[in-house]
């Protein structure tokens, strides 16, 4: 439960932990079955995550055979998550798990109560693939829940596509979950296509910005004024200069189309 990860991806491989295999009898030849039940729900706290979860699981090895573990976690239902302010409650919910610990199921649904909705996200599929779902009571669309949960406001939803916001939103969460690390990062955007947008600021008015995707970027932006900013951006296939001016709209400007 500590912070510091791996990534355990099997695409990815770490160079300088790479070394030659060497047979391991007491692996190879080692059985075992290993129930794990909780008796009263585990409590995980750490910064905005306050969740409980009871364990019921069994941890199984034949031999010559890799781990397995088959199960269940359920969350219990009022844990909670805080991201920006906002709270999100989770409603029970399961992990599964089928064999390889690395991909359990999920089956998640949390909750976060706005001014006006009640808006439900639930979780299915693996970590690695998630299906997200979002519903709201009121009714809204899809954009106009994500503007809500980004915005406090479905005023966002004719200004930017679901695809937009759910990148605004990834990146808020990755770096409210970096800063809980210690990690502070001044840009950070996740694309729905896996791409990744990292950003730090130089100066009050300079941002490096390195692009993941399949051609990776450079860029630099400087702000020259809260409306006007300039964008080098520099990839292995071409080089670009792009003036950028922002306008604030208001709530009248959108009704009327100003």
């Amino acid at each position: 439960m500590g912070t510091k990860t791996y990534p355990s991806d099997s695409d990815i491989i770490i160079v300088q932990d790479m070394k030659n295999e060497e047979a391991s009898p007491f692996m190879d030849n080692l059985s075992m079955l290993i129930d794990v039940t909780t008796k009263k729900p585990l409590i995980y706290k750490q910064g905005p995550i306050d969740i409980q979860a009871k364990v019921d699981l069994d941890i199984h090895k034949a031999e010559y055979s890799e781990l397995m573990v088959l199960g269940e976690v359920v969350i219990v239902k009022g844990g909670s998550y805080t991201f920006e302010g906002k709270k999100f409650v989770l409603d029970k919910s399961n992990i599964y798990f089928t064999g390889n610990p690395n991909k359990p199921l999920l089956d998640i649904s949390v909750k976060y109560k706005s001014l006006n909705h009640l808006i439900t996200i639930d979780i299915s599929g693996t970590p690695a693939t998630p299906n997200i779902t979002f519903s709201s009571l009121p009714s809204l669309s899809r954009e106009e829940i994500l503007s809500v949960i980004l915005f406090d406001s479905e005023g966002g939803a004719g200004t930017n596509s679901g695809e937009d916001m759910m990148k605004m939103m990834g990146g808020a969460m990755a770096k409210s979950a970096l800063s809980d690390m210690g990690i502070k990062l001044d840009h950070l955007a996740i694309g729905s296509d896996g791409s990744m947008e990292v950003g730090k600021k130089l100066t009050d008015k300079i941002t490096f910005i390195y692009l993941n995707d399949e051609i990776p970027q450079v860029r630099v932006k400087y702000q020259h004024t809260s409306h006007w900013e300039s964008v080098i951006s520099a990839d292995e296939e071409s080089e670009a200069y792009d003036i950028v001016y922002k306008k604030d709209f208001s709530e009248d400007d959108i009704i009327f189309g100003k």
